[in-house]
């Protein structure tokens, strides 16, 4: 999917998580609080002042332009990934400020089509920056990063639309039923990066024909059921 969204009650460690499988799996980490007020994308990529004559961005497009290797060639950083998590998403409408974004994400060319500008241009961020050429300055999101949201369930956030919630994985965090404590065993390992050829191998693994078909099967099971509730449910 586009982004995994952790949800469930405070303190059940949604925001723990990721920072966590990050710093043990040698990704890259940016939390990026969202704050209640945000309305629009500039919240969440920055914009452009006028008055100063200056863009302002925030620390997730400073880090889309130091992962961007297409469109940042220089400069970017090479063969690493990143992990990107929109804390407590919810306290704000996320249609109004990240809907755009999750376009983008999804109208992402295959891996292999990258390269071709013309695929991957409706997936390109615009960045509002006025320009002599008229060029504006544009933005990828490539598969070197991986996006993760947290939202708290109670009466003081925002619930997350079908399009929204169609276009994650969705995990919910429950109460526990015991509290165990627990303490950090042996030697840690030395801090080593993950290398996105690394990851690329793991998260493409090669499945048999039988593996489709059976897969295939079962799909076609649930989609049946689903259009005979009233639910059904597309590609």
């Amino acid at each position: 999917t586009q982004m995994a969204v952790l949800a469930g009650i405070s303190g059940t460690g949604k925001s723990q998580l990721p920072r966590q499988y990050a710093a043990g799996m040698g990704i890259g980490f940016l939390q990026m609080p969202v704050q209640p007020r945000w309305d629009s994308p500039q919240d969440l990529m920055g914009f452009y002042n006028y008055v100063e004559g200056r863009f302002r961005p925030t620390d997730m497009a400073r880090a889309l332009w130091a992962m961007d290797e297409l469109n940042n060639p220089e400069d970017a950083l090479q063969d690493r990934m990143l992990m990107i998590l929109l804390d407590e998403m919810n306290l704000a409408r996320v249609e109004y400020y990240f809907s755009d974004f999750l376009s983008r994400l999804e109208s992402r060319p295959g891996p292999s089509e990258v390269n071709d500008a013309a695929r991957r241009k409706d997936a390109e961020i615009e960045l509002e920056i006025p320009t002599p050429d008229g060029k504006v300055p544009r933005l990828f999101p490539g598969y070197n990063l991986l996006f993760a949201g947290t939202m708290n369930e109670d009466e003081s956030t925002q619930s997350l639309s079908d399009k929204v919630v169609d276009r994650a994985n969705v995990i919910r965090f429950a109460a526990p039923r015991t509290i165990i404590s627990g303490g950090a065993r042996g030697q840690r390992p030395a801090t080593e990066a993950l290398k996105r050829k690394t990851w690329e191998k793991w998260a493409s693994p090669r499945r048999s024909d039988s593996d489709r078909d059976a897969a295939q099967s079962k799909i076609e099971q649930m989609v049946d059921l689903m259009t005979a509730l009233g639910r059904p449910f597309g590609h």
